[in-house]
C-alpha cells in the first residue's frame, strides 16, 4: 500500500508542475486503489506529509507577531531573497518557475481529497460496515479538503467582506482530480469559496468519528471547531459562537501550562494536529516589541510555550527582565497549525463581545477559564483580574487575549486582514531593515499575497492579486 501513496504524491507534485495538461496527467504506474480500506489509509498521507505545512514564511513574515533581523532574513542582496521580499512585501514576489510551498501544497492535498471522494462514489461495498466507513472517509475528506481551501482563500484573496465577497477573486475551485486541459479554472469569487468549505463541512459532520483515528484525522469536535473558525472569519458570529460552543461541550479542557507537564497539557488540548515542515514552528524572527508587551512577565505563554529570550536592561533606575524573542528548536513542544480548545473560547468570547445577546460576564467567563491556567497559582488574582465595564472594552481585551493565545499558530496574518475591515482595530505594520522602515497600512493590498507566476503561466484564466 505505501507505493500507492507514494504514487499520488508524485502525481500531486507533477500535476501542478505541468505548464501542458494542467490537472490532466497520469503517470505510468499510477495504482488506482480499490478497496475501502486503501481509502481510508490515504488520508494518513506519506509520513504525514498531507499534514505538515511548510508556509512559515508566508504567515509570520507578512504579519506583525515577529520581527527579523538581517541574520534572520539571509543575504539581502540576493534578489530571490524569499525573506526579505515577504518581509519587506515587495512588489515581486514568486517570480519565476520556484514552487511555492503555500500555494502547491494545499492543491497536492485537494487533488487527494478529490481523489478519495471520486474513488468512494462507484466503489462496491459488501457490508453495512463498509457503506459506514466510506461515510466516515467521505466526511474526513471534505473537511480536509475544506481546511485547504480555507488556507488558500485567507491566503490569496482578500478577507471575506460581506459588501463584496460575491465580486471579489478568491481560488480557483477543483472539486474533481482530473479536468482537461482546455478547462483550466477560472478563480471563484471568495463568497463561492467560503459556501463551498462551510457545506463541505456541514455535510460531513455528522458522519465524523467522535474520537478521531488519530491525531491527524478530524473527529466531530473538530468539524465544530473548523466551522466556528470559519463563521468568525466570515462575521457570522451568531453561527461562530454556536459552533465553538458544541466543540466545547464535546472537549473543552484547557491544558494547564503552570505545571512541569504543559508539553503534554498542551497537546491535549488540540482538536487537529497540523505541524509546521519543521514541526516546532518559525524560527526567522523574534517576537516583536508590540507582541512582547501585551504579556504579564508571569504568564507561561511567554515564558513557558515562546521560551522567550531575555536581557536585563535599567529603566527608570529598576532592572527589568526584557523578552527579546524566541528560537523554535528551544520550545520543547510541536507547535500545532491546526484548531484547539482554547481557540474556541476565544471565539465564543469575541462572538459574545459583539453580539446584542452576549454579557460581559460571559466574555469574562471564557476569558479566565484561559487565564487560569496560564498564570501560577500564586500569580493568577494579581494578574488576571480583567476590569472590563462596557462591550467596547471586552473586545478589546477579548482580541489581544486572542494574540497571545494563538501568536504561534500563524493565523495572525488572517486576523490582521479580518480586523483591517473594521476602523476600530485597522492598524499599520511597520518593518524594519537595515535601519530602513517598510510600513504597510490597512487598505494597502500587499496583505494578500500574489498568485505565483508559476500557476499564472499555464493558466491563463487566473488573474494576477494587485500589489502596491
Amino acid at each position: 500500500m505505501k507505493h500507492i501513496y507514494k504514487i499520488l504524491t508524485l502525481i500531486t507534485i507533477f500535476v501542478f508542475s505541468s505548464c501542458d495538461d494542467f490537472l490532466d496527467i497520469e503517470p505510468k504506474g499510477f495504482v488506482v486503489p480499490s478497496e475501502v480500506r486503501d481509502f481510508d489509509l490515504m488520508l494518513n498521507g506519506g509520513n504525514y506529509t498531507m499534514h505538515t505545512t511548510t508556509d512559515e514564511d508566508v504567515l509570520f513574515l507578512t504579519a506583525d507577531d515577529f520581527q527579523s533581523t538581517t541574520d534572520q532574513l539571509g543575504n539581502l542582496e540576493n534578489p530571490q531573497n524569499k525573506k526579505l521580499k515577504l518581509y519587506t512585501w515587495t512588489e515581486n514576489l514568486f517570480l519565476g518557475t520556484q514552487e511555492q510551498p503555500a500555494w502547491n501544497m494545499p492543491y497536492e492535498n485537494i487533488f487527494t481529497y478529490n481523489t478519495i471522494l471520486e474513488g468512494l462514489e462507484g466503489i462496491a461495498l459488501e457490508n453495512e460496515e463498509d457503506v459506514e466507513d466510506v461515510n466516515r472517509i467521505v466526511a474526513e475528506a471534505k473537511v480536509g479538503r475544506a481546511y485547504e481551501y480555507w488556507l488558500l482563500v485567507n491566503t490569496f484573496a482578500k478577507h471575506f467582506n460581506k459588501t463584496t465577497a460575491n465580486t471579489d477573486f478568491g481560488v480557483p475551485l477543483i472539486t474533481k482530480p482530473r479536468a482537461s486541459a482546455l478547462d483550466n479554472p477560472p478563480r471563484a469569487t471568495v463568497e463561492e469559496i467560503y459556501a463551498f468549505i462551510i457545506k463541505d463541512v456541514e455535510e460531513a459532520i455528522a458522519n465524523l468519528p467522535v474520537t478521531a483515528i488519530n491525531k491527524v484525522r478530524p473527529s466531530k469536535t473538530t468539524g465544530y471547531a473548523f466551522l466556528a473558525r470559519f463563521y468568525l472569519s466570515s462575521g457570522n458570529y451568531e453561527k461562530a459562537l454556536k459552533n465553538a460552543t458544541l466543540a466545547i461541550n464535546l472537549q473543552g479542557v484547557i491544558g494547564d501550562y503552570t505545571g512541569a507537564a504543559y508539553r503534554t497539557e498542551y497537546d491535549k488540548e488540540q482538536y487537529l494536529t497540523r505541524f509546521f515542515g519543521y514541526s516546532r514552528g518559525f524560527n526567522a524572527g523574534f517576537l516583536s516589541d508590540e507582541l512582547v508587551n501585551l504579556f504579564d512577565e508571569k504568564d507561561t505563554r511567554i515564558n513557558k510555550i515562546a521560551r522567550a529570550d531575555y536581557k536585563w536592561k535599567k529603566i527608570n533606575g529598576t532592572w527589568t527582565k526584557i523578552y527579546s524573542g524566541f528560537y523554535k528548536n528551544a520550545l520543547g513542544l510541536n507547535i500545532n497549525h491546526s484548531v484547539s480548545v482554547p481557540e474556541m473560547y476565544v471565539i465564543r468570547a469575541e462572538c459574545n463581545a459583539r453580539l446584542a445577546s452576549g454579557t460581559i460576564a460571559d466574555v469574562i467567563s471564557d476569558l479566565n477559564a484561559i487565564r487560569i491556567k496560564r498564570f501560577s497559582s500564586v500569580d493568577y488574582s494579581a494578574v488576571t483580574a480583567v476590569d472590563i465595564s462596557d462591550k467596547t472594552k471586552a473586545l478589546k481585551f477579548v482580541l489581544e487575549e486572542r494574540r497571545r493565545e494563538l501568536f504561534l499558530t500563524g493565523i495572525r496574518l488572517f486576523d490582521l486582514k479580518r480586523l483591517n475591515l473594521e476602523t476600530a482595530f485597522a492598524k499599520s505594520v511597520t518593518h524594519t531593515v537595515e535601519g530602513v522602515d517598510y510600513t504597510l497600512n490597512p487598505g494597502a493590498n500587499n496583505l494578500i499575497l500574489p498568485i505565483p507566476a508559476q500557476i499564472l503561466n499555464f493558466n491563463s484564466n487566473i488573474s494576477q492579486n494587485p500589489r502596491d
